[in-house]
Parts: structure tokens; C-alpha cells; sequence
């Protein structure tokens, strides 16, 4: 229920943890998407270049699998808005300030009254009907006005006592966990007032600017121009990958395809046996791992592999056509080469390109380059639409 409770750890409070494994790969950058599957399927190949594996397949044969390639040159997409204005550049400041205030136990304040302007680590039980709805810890400041009800119940308590009162929660009340349906509500409160703390906010100076900034900044009055260029360039990536995205949807779309029953079938035979060992190695059935690890049931998630894989066989097919159409390719050693092996090792963290393309696959490494230079080249015809 509290606002604060985002701000400070809470020893008295044992959070739960749960681990979700995302259905559906979700990625911004296509070029991305589409390595992520190629070097997971190629991994899952036991490191052998074969024929029939789908990233080597498309490269000689993506005509057998598009009937018709869609029109890719001057495609339309929706202009995005980089603009960075002074208030997100003070709001993203104000964030670390924010996340920079601490708070600390006064030991001097047990046993004394509460009064407005202290803040209180307290633990409640919200109830209702005599239903516990939940219990936590965390800090509410007397007579902030978030929550008066509440606030005004406290005033004049003893510091480690319990007290139970009735309280509406404000429609308007900022959760930390947004329990929209407890808004409103009047409720049951049994809160025990742990202790009282003292709130320490960092100063705005420049030892501050440099150590937010990783010491790239050293003024405060630098920290404006700063996080612009930080701003621009976040919004700028992100424009260029929904532009991307975008672009490559509408010439799937356009795109007749044919016979990729096989190439899906082929990849999620691999990623089956890839996820089966895993089983293995903890001693679960198939069924069991994607259950208890995945918290997905089986049919779930081969629908949902299914659909990723088909997607990026599609997203392949088309990039490959088109640098067929368009004869890209990058050349082993070239300027363009050296300056793309050396991003994608940068990336994946890599200094030695030899163990890089051992472990990755020299083809797909290439493939990858390929797809890159027929995104770039869409994107270069493509037109802004008002």
C-alpha cells in the first residue's frame, strides 16, 4: 500500500520471488530477433554445418519458400517523435535523486508519540469482512496528505505499539503493487509501528553528476546536455527499431509463401531435444520441465515456439530474397566485414575472432551480415508517412 515501499529494502519483509519465463521472444531489433534463433538453432546442431539446417537451407534456397516477394522499396512507415524535452531530462535527474534517498532508523524514537512529519517503518494487515486481503512493510510519512485516513489514525501512538483502525483508501492512492481493486475500499488496518526514520536526500552537486554518470560527467551543470545526448540517442534506437519492425511486416505481409511446414518442423525438432535434455539432466520428464521450470503446459509451448519459429523463418526468407534480388553480400576481410565482426563480438562479448566464429558459425555469422545490409537497405528507400 505504501508509495515508499518501493524506496527502501525492508529487512522485516521476506518479498516473494517468482520466476516467469516469457512465452514469446520479444526483442526490438529484427536483425536481433533473427540471430538470437539462428545461433540458438545452430548451438542446438551439436556445432555441425549441415545442408539441412534451416539458417544454412535458406541461404541457397529462400526462392524454393517465396512464390512472390512483396514490394520492398519505398515502403511507407510511421514517423516517430525523438524529441527530448526539459522536463523528461529533469524528470530522469529527479529519478536518481529519488532513488539516492535513504532512510535510517532513529533508535532515540522508541516508545515516544508519533507526531506529522515523522515517517514510520510499520507493519499491516489489510483486511476486510474479517478476510486477510495482505501484509507488509513499509514507510508512510504522517500528514503527507497520500493517505490521510491512515496518516491521522497513527498521530499520537507510541513507537512499537499495534493499532487497528478503519480506513477508505483514496481512489486516487499510488500502490507500490497497484492493487487497483483495494482503491476506495474501506478497509481493516492492524499496523504496528516498528520505528520512526530520518530521511537523508543526495545533494544535486558535482559529486553527484559524476557518480550517476559513471564519471562521464563531473558538473552538475553538464548533466542536462548529458542526459540529452542520452535521451536522443535511447529514442532514436528505439524509433529505429519500431521503424524496422514495422517495415518488415508489411513486406511479410505482402510476401506469398509456400512450404514452410518443413522448416518450421526441422527447428522445433531441434529446440525440443534441446529443452528435453535439459529435462534430463534434472531428472524430469519433457512435461514435467516445462510445468515446474517454464510454468507452461507442453501444447502451450509448442504453440508458442511454433509461432516464433515460423515467424523468424519468415523474417529470413524475405531479408535473403531481397539480398539475393539486390546481390548484398559481405566479402571474408572486407572494410564492411571487419567493422560488422568487430560490433557483433563487441556485443557478445568476444576479443578473439577465431573463437568467436567457432563459436558461433562462420555461415551464420555471414548470414547475419546479410540480413543486416537488406534491413538497412528497406530502410534506406523507405518514406515517411505524415
Amino acid at each position: 500500500m505504501s508509495e515508499e515501499e518501493k524506496k527502501e529494502p525492508i529487512d522485516t519483509q521476506k518479498e516473494e520471488v517468482i520466476l516467469r519465463t516469457t512465452k514469446v521472444l520479444k526483442v526490438l531489433f529484427v536483425v536481433l530477433a533473427i540471430a538470437v534463433i539462428i545461433m540458438l538453432i545452430y548451438r542446438l546442431t551439436t556445432g555441425k554445418k549441415k545442408e539441412s539446417d534451416t539458417t544454412l537451407y535458406i541461404m541457397k534456397n529462400a526462392d524454393k519458400h517465396v512464390s512472390s516477394l512483396g514490394e520492398y522499396k519505398k515502403l511507407g512507415y510511421t514517423r516517430h517523435d525523438t524529441l527530448v524535452t526539459d522536463d523528461e531530462i529533469n524528470e530522469k535527474i529527479q529519478g536518481y535523486v529519488t532513488r539516492g534517498t535513504r532512510y535510517e532508523k532513529l533508535d532515540g524514537r522508541m516508545g515516544s508519540l508519533l507526531e506529522p512529519g515523522d515517517i514510520v517503518n510499520c507493519t499491516y494487515v489489510v483486511s476486510k469482512d474479517g478476510k486477510e486481503l495482505e501484509k507488509k512493510t513499509g514507510l508512510f510519512e504522517i500528514g503527507s496528505g497520500k493517505f490521510a485516513e491512515f496518516e491521522k489514525a497513527l498521530v499520537g501512538h507510541v513507537v512499537g505499539d499495534t493499532v487497528e483502525f478503519n480506513a477508505t483508501v483514496p481512489a486516487d492512492y499510488e500502490t507500490a503493487d497497484d492493487k487497483t481493486a483495494l482503491k476506495g475500499e474501506k478497509l481493516n488496518f492492524s499496523v504496528t509501528l516498528n520505528y520512526v526514520c530520518s530521511r537523508y536526500v543526495p545533494e544535486l552537486d558535482d559529486s553527484f553528476a559524476s557518480e550517476i554518470t559513471g564519471g562521464e560527467c563531473t558538473s552538475v551543470d553538464g548533466l542536462h546536455d548529458y542526459f540529452y545526448e542520452k535521451l536522443t540517442k535511447r529514442k532514436e534506437t528505439e524509433a529505429m527499431a519500431e521503424i524496422k519492425d514495422e517495415l518488415l511486416a508489411k513486406l511479410i505481409e505482402s510476401t506469398s509463401f509456400k512450404d514452410l511446414d518443413g522448416l518450421v518442423d526441422n527447428d522445433f525438432g531441434k529446440m525440443k531435444d534441446y529443452y528435453e535434455t535439459l529435462a534430463s539432466t534434472r531428472g524430469l520428464s519433457f512435461e514435467d520441465y516445462m510445468k515446474n521450470e517454464l510454468g507452461m503446459e507442453p501444447d502451450e509451448w509448442e504453440k508458442d515456439c511454433r509461432e516464433l519459429l515460423l515467424e523468424s523463418i519468415k523474417e529470413r526468407l524475405v531479408l535473403q530474397s531481397v539480398a539475393d534480388k539486390e546481390k548484398l553480400k559481405v566479402k571474408k576481410n572486407s572494410k564492411e566485414y571487419k567493422e560488422m565482426i568487430d560490433e557483433y563480438m563487441a556485443k557478445d562479448g568476444y576479443t578473439d575472432e577465431k573463437k568467436y566464429l567457432e563459436d558461433i558459425g562462420e555461415d551464420v555469422v555471414l548470414c547475419n551480415m546479410t540480413y543486416e545490409l537488406a534491413i538497412k537497405f528497406i530502410m534506406s528507400t523507405a518514406v515517411a508517412e505524415s
